[in-house]
């Protein structure tokens, strides 16, 4: 995904980023409702998205994938001494890190960019950029997994009792049959476990999807039938 052409289709969505305070200081909330230098300001992002939660998720999501290798991208640029894309680069990404609410991200790529220009205090200036950078990702993925908890909870309570019964047997004899609808019918159950038992479950789901049966049985016993929520 060509992350220029993604902003630019929402862009009728996005306002104009204002200028940032310069004191990066005040960094203390992983995900902060208010503070302009927050490492990821829910409130901010929605608020250029016109309160559109489904779209900020999934800019959310196409932003953690694109660029997910930025800071590789970075040292193999200086290492190799070929930086004159990476400008660019930065600009791309300080954009798209503001219009998302990574605000201290955002003002970072501002400073790095003018030690871009001017080659000063650059290494510095560099090393609290991948610092900002890696700590925004961990808040926007755990943001993402909050997300996806709270989906699994509203999910669970469209399953009656009866039917996590029933898809719980249903699981268990086509896991030992080395069924492949097995998948589909954890899928199906995912929402009814329990906090810890959709971590076994997402094991279960890799070993499926490895044809792994042996290794999907052994996880299934694991799971605390008992603590399927109602």
């Amino acid at each position: 995904v060509d992350p220029n052409e993604l902003y630019q289709t929402i862009s009728q969505f996005i306002e104009v980023i204002g200028e940032m305070e310069e004191d990066i200081s005040t960094i203390i909330s992983p995900v902060s409702s208010g503070d302009k230098l927050s490492v990821l300001d829910v409130n901010s992002g929605l608020s250029r998205v016109r309160g559109n939660e489904k779209l900020y998720r999934d800019l959310l999501e196409e932003y953690v994938e694109d660029y997910g290798d930025l800071e590789g991208q970075f040292k193999a640029g200086f290492e190799s001494n070929e930086i004159a894309s990476l400008p660019f680069l930065l600009h791309q990404f300080k954009g798209a890190s503001g219009n998302l609410g990574a605000n201290a991200l955002a003002e970072q790529c501002k400073k790095l960019e003018l030690c871009l220009k001017d080659k000063l205090e650059l290494e510095d200036v560099l090393q609290k950029f991948y610092k900002i950078n890696s700590k925004t990702r961990e808040s926007i993925q755990s943001y993402l997994l909050q997300l996806e908890e709270d989906d699994l909870d509203e999910e669970a309570t469209k399953i009656s009792e009866v039917d996590r019964i029933e898809l719980f047997k249903l699981l268990n004899t086509q896991i030992e049959q080395a069924s492949p609808v097995a998948l589909e019918s954890l899928t199906r159950l995912k929402p009814a476990f329990s906090k810890e038992d959709r971590l076994i479950a997402d094991q279960i789901k890799v070993a499926l999807q490895e044809f792994n049966f042996e290794l999907a049985k052994e996880e299934m016993k694991r799971i605390n039938f008992m603590n399927l929520k109602v």
